[in-house]
């Protein structure tokens, strides 16, 4: 019921302000309306109208209530962090509103004590200051004045003062790789910041398990304390525990390497998830680090085509084909799809039906084993390598019919006929025989100029079609279809315009050496001149120009630059 009253003395609040004529009446009224706004939430709407009641008759009551609701909602700060444990450590500050986008310089805004410290964006309200060390005290003042987006400024400075404690103890395994090579010296490199223990647990994934693990986003990404519990009892066995003995600078990090080959001797093929933690902290403060691998020499590397799944298996260490390689493909339910063995090329191929199941029956993950001694696995979830940045997309997979067209010129004049050749070949590149393809002309403007049905011969297709002297001019296109009621299965451009072609051709010969080039000078130049039918071009008028301007550089001189940076040379005819 108090919230229903609070918000009809607001109402009332605002109606009277709009009837009332004397500024020292508003005045009162605004006084009113500021506390009902208060009352309702409003809080920093009771700034504003504070604000408006000092523009129109300033008093020292009101002044005094307006700084009080600055201090309460007005733009201020709310919070000081130190984020200390990062390797370059910041103390930041949180605004009660968004900060100013681009346009502002905020470093000025912002006292600083030492050198070398700097005044940073932290996001929309938050400014951070860097080049701080541990160990150190600071004292920052943020400056009366520091704009908001909206308009607010500062009341007053605020001078804060941290201390940037040490970096708390830390561990985690670089990067995302996952495959460590078969050799005597395996080894994984460890990250760590401010310890030099370590406890290690390493843990199995079976095969039938492997797939659920990535399902259950455990594989591959950091592991929340409240979930190591049921992963250890049901998803990975725990092989072995350890110690290891780390590297430590203070508050730096450091990268150990961390032998595995004692803990591995004698397991099986598999896939392992390894734990590393810092004795004597509480897990849920420092949460351990983990890394998963498998120690394998299978490299595998997937395709997808129309024509199924592609597999190719190759020894990491050697780059050479693995033949003999089982390779399972399962789907996201975990069963089997189907089974195949890699020829001498270390490659197999799983049929394009195994590929289009939808939901639980959609292919996810390639399985490959060398008997019992050897494991790789290759999730096909994941995003595929984006290589075309490297223009190296090449051309999409051959559709069961692939035809291609093409015309003995790419322009015509009114009057004269396009000649076409087309082939057409299935998946496999063989010659398509006996399809009949139909010829679609069409204008310029989208309108169907002609149509014609083309016998093949051996896959092979030959059209013509004359062009009318009154033919639209523009970009005309041909068409090849085997159904009209399907996309084309190929088609090509080609131009109608009024032009002159080329009759002749020529080449031109200069004597070696320097020119002279003058009033008087010759230039010994030879023009071998003939018609494109094939007859020489004699008795031919030859007029030509010469055009003079500056190089920078010569061949017999490489390196050097020639003539003066303040006379530039212009081009002279």
């Amino acid at each position: 019921q108090s919230g229903y009253f609070f918000y009809q003395a607001l109402q009332s609040s605002m109606n009277a302000y709009l009837r009332a004529e004397n500024p020292a009446l508003r005045h009162t009224i605004l006084v009113v309306m500021a506390d009902d706004l208060e009352r309702n939430g409003r809080g920093r709407d009771m700034v504003q109208a504070l604000r408006l009641a000092q523009s129109l008759q300033p008093r020292t009551d009101t002044e005094a209530a307006l700084e009080v609701a600055i201090g309460k909602y007005g733009f201020r700060i709310t919070e000081t962090v130190v984020q200390s444990d990062l390797a370059r450590p910041r103390i930041c500050a949180t605004f009660s509103e968004d900060l100013v986008a681009a346009g502002v310089d905020y470093s000025s805004f912002v006292q600083l004590t030492e050198t070398g410290m700097v005044v940073e964006a932290g996001g929309y309200r938050q400014l951070c200051v860097t080049g701080l060390e541990h160990g150190k005290r600071y004292s920052l003042t943020f400056r009366e004045g520091l704009p908001a987006a909206d308009g607010q400024t500062m009341a007053k400075s605020v001078e804060v003062t941290q201390y940037i404690r040490d970096r708390a103890p830390g561990v985690r395994f670089p990067g995302r790789g996952y495959v460590l090579p078969n050799t005597a010296d395996v080894a994984l490199p460890v990250e760590t910041v401010n310890t030099d223990k370590l406890d290690l647990t390493l843990f199995r994934v079976t095969d039938r398990n492997l797939l659920r693990s990535i399902q259950d986003y455990y594989f591959g990404a950091p592991m929340q304390s409240y979930s190591e519990g049921y992963f250890a009892d049901t998803v990975g066995e725990e092989l072995w525990t350890g110690t290891a003995t780390v590297g430590q600078e203070v508050n730096r990090d450091v990268t150990t390497r961390l032998p595995l080959g004692d803990a591995l001797e004698g397991l099986s093929a598999g896939i392992y998830a390894l734990k590393a933690s810092v004795p004597g902290v509480d897990p849920y403060v420092v949460p351990a680090g983990w890394q998963w691998f498998v120690v394998s020499d299978l490299g595998l590397t997937t395709m997808s085509g129309v024509d199924g799944l592609h597999v190719f298996v190759r020894s990491l260490g050697t780059a050479g084909a693995k033949p003999g390689i089982t390779v399972q493909l399962l789907n996201r339910a975990n069963a089997v799809l189907g089974t195949a063995m890699t020829d001498d090329m270390g490659y197999a191929r799983f049929d394009a039906g195994l590929t289009r199941g939808l939901g639980g029956s959609a292919p996810a993950m390639v399985v490959a084993r060398d008997g019992d001694t050897d494991i790789a696995f290759l999730s096909l979830t994941d995003p595929e390598f984006d290589l075309s940045d490297r223009g190296v997309e090449g051309r999409e997979a051959a559709p069961p019919v692939d035809v291609f067209i093409t015309t003995d010129r790419g322009a015509y004049r009114a009057g004269e006929t396009v000649y076409a050749t087309a082939l057409a070949r299935d998946a496999q590149q063989a010659a398509v025989e006996g399809l009949p393809l139909t010829a679609v002309v069409s204008r310029p403007d989208g309108v169907e100029y002609a149509r014609a049905v083309v016998n093949d011969w051996g896959g092979g297709y030959v059209f013509s079609q004359p062009i009318a002297g009154s033919a639209p001019r523009g970009v005309w296109r041909l068409e090849m279809f085997a159904d009209l009621e399907a996309p084309a299965l190929a088609s090509r451009t080609f131009l109608v315009e009024d032009f002159l072609p080329e009759r002749i051709d020529f080449d031109l010969t200069l004597a070696d050496g320097p020119l002279s080039v003058g009033t008087d000078s010759t230039v010994d130049l030879t023009v071998a001149a003939r018609y494109l039918f094939g007859a020489p071009g004699a008795g031919l008028a030859i007029e030509g120009e010469v055009l003079l301007r500056a190089t920078e550089g010569l061949e017999a001189h490489p390196g050097y630059t020639f003539g003066r940076h303040d006379q530039p040379f212009s081009a002279q005819m």
